[in-house]
């Protein structure tokens, strides 16, 4: 018998095979219905990012960088969702954002920010502080918000 396992000191010695891992992200909406995994491939690409990024942020306690979260997902969901992972999140790890979006360090309560700028195609510090600094607060309207200006049209725009 070519195939029977070996006994070794009482035990049988059966062959080892590698059993491949499977890992599936289900996402649910609010109601706790499902809305697709990613096995099934119906997520969109926002739908994915949104939930890998909660994946994410809720486990650990180490130090996590993210680079522009705000890509593939809506308005909604980073300040419904993403903003209060983040304010939760930010008790326990560091955490190092590169956004374009102003939600984020504003909303999230981000306690430092670099705001960079490029001159002459080379990157450059314009301001670092916390939000709290008129410097700090400033360079964020006008990068992220494209202007003191842009900002107050918006917010004309929706009749506040």
């Amino acid at each position: 018998m070519k195939n029977k396992p070996k006994v070794v000191n009482g035990w049988r010695n059966f062959r080892v095979t590698r059993i491949p891992d499977v890992v599936d992200i289900e996402l649910y909406r609010n109601d706790r219905s499902l809305v697709s995994n990613l096995e099934g491939g119906q997520l969109s690409e926002g739908q994915r990012n949104a939930a890998i990024l909660h994946m994410l942020l809720v486990k650990g306690d180490g130090p996590i960088i993210i680079d522009q979260p705000e890509d593939e997902v809506d308005a909604s969901f980073i300040y419904k969702d993403l903003v209060p992972l983040l304010r939760q999140a930010k008790s326990c790890r560091q955490i190092i954002l590169a956004t374009h979006n102003a939600n984020l360090p504003v909303n999230a309560d981000a306690e430092f920010v670099f705001a960079l700028e490029s001159v002459n195609g080379r990157g450059g510090v314009l301001a670092q502080e916390g939000l709290d600094r008129r410097e700090t607060a400033l360079a964020v309207l006008d990068i992220m918000e494209g202007s003191e200006e842009a900002f107050r049209r918006r917010f004309d725009k929706y009749h506040f």
